[in-house]
């Protein structure tokens, strides 16, 4: 018996059905993230307004950054979890109309990347990893030691997320530290330091930016203090308003 074959027919049935396969994924009534992503290991959820079948859709959706194609891998519930944003968007959506993964390996910082889900394409930022740049002072004394008793920072890379004062360890520790975020991509620190001493300070690598990155350690710098700035407090009296062109004063906050 002959057997005929056409190498080019098949080539073109199996092109045709890739594209027929690729018209029944629905387009995602929600992209998260929808602008930037994280460099380190990003995840990536999808939500449609039907049910739909998580491994068929993973089977049709592609990242490519530079042209090089991520491989992709299906996110456990453990793992959404300790994405705060991811879980936050997941509890939100309907069960089984979302689907949710992440790129098994470091994207290329400050490239682009094309997410595409079926014949829809989104394209995203990517955002620097994240890395504590290091210790910054709101107010310096002449030999680079930040002033006592004022703020100082610690400055990322990237905007933090979800830091909490037991992610800063000061050794040794003053104690009564105060945490607050200024800027996004710092954090500024409270705290009413001795003058002429010196701390080392401990980032945990448990603080996420907002892209869900953590960082790859944990960071130790230093922080070098000097004199404390003079100045002089006065009592103030509660609120009141003053009558247009009184001749009242209020009492002020004086620093020399």
């Amino acid at each position: 018996m002959r057997v005929v074959r056409y190498p080019g027919v098949l080539a073109s049935i199996i092109v045709a059905l890739g594209a027929t396969m690729a018209s029944c994924v629905p387009v995602p009534l929600r992209v998260y993230p929808k602008q930037t992503v994280g460099a380190t290991c990003p995840n990536f959820f999808l939500q449609f307004a039907r049910t739909i079948d998580a491994t068929f859709l993973l089977s049709h959706i592609t990242l490519t950054v530079e042209g090089k194609a991520v491989p992709l891998v299906a996110l456990t519930a453990d793992e959404i979890q300790a994405d705060s944003n991811l879980a936050f968007v997941a509890a939100r959506s309907k069960p089984g109309s979302w689907v949710a993964f992440r790129a098994t390996e470091n994207l290329i910082p400050h490239s682009g990347a094309r997410l595409r889900v079926g014949r829809k394409n989104y394209d995203l930022r990517i955002s620097p990893r994240l890395e504590v740049l290091g210790i910054e002072c709101e107010d310096t004394e002449p030999d680079g030691s930040c002033v006592a008793n004022e703020h100082w920072l610690i400055r990322f890379s990237t905007a933090v997320a979800n830091a909490q004062i037991s992610d800063i360890n000061l050794a040794p520790s003053p104690g009564g530290l105060a945490l607050e975020y200024f800027g996004g991509d710092r954090l500024r620190v409270h705290n009413n330091f001795a003058p002429l001493s010196t701390h080392h300070v401990t980032v945990s690598p448990d603080i996420r930016d907002i892209y869900g990155q953590k960082l790859a350690r944990a960071w130790t710098g230093e922080l070098r203090l000097g004199h404390a700035a003079p100045a002089e407090w006065f009592d103030l009296p509660d609120f009141q308003i003053l009558a247009a062109r009184s001749r009242s004063v209020l009492p002020f906050v004086y620093d020399q």
